[in-house]
């Protein structure tokens, strides 16, 4: 007899790196769309209509929790 340990598997997660905005634009669903290999939900640090101060670079982020807990580890 052999012991087996089954382990969570880590869904992939892809995100493009969104295009430069002008100042006054809201974040939408343009910017903030990662999508990933399992379903889940999305979190970002910056959520839709938010509207950015003027920078040369803002860096966005996203939290990922899958539906499946059990089975899949969340992801950043």
């Amino acid at each position: 007899m052999a012991k087996l340990t089954i382990t969570k598997a880590t869904p992939t997660v892809t995100w493009a790196t969104p295009t430069s905005i002008t100042y006054g634009t809201p974040l939408s669903a343009t910017q903030l769309n990662a999508t990933a290999s399992v379903g889940g939900i999305f979190t970002y640090n910056f959520p839709v209509g938010t509207i950015l101060n003027v920078s040369t670079t803002h860096v966005l982020s996203v939290n990922f929790s899958p539906s499946d807990a059990t089975n899949y580890n969340p992801e950043t």
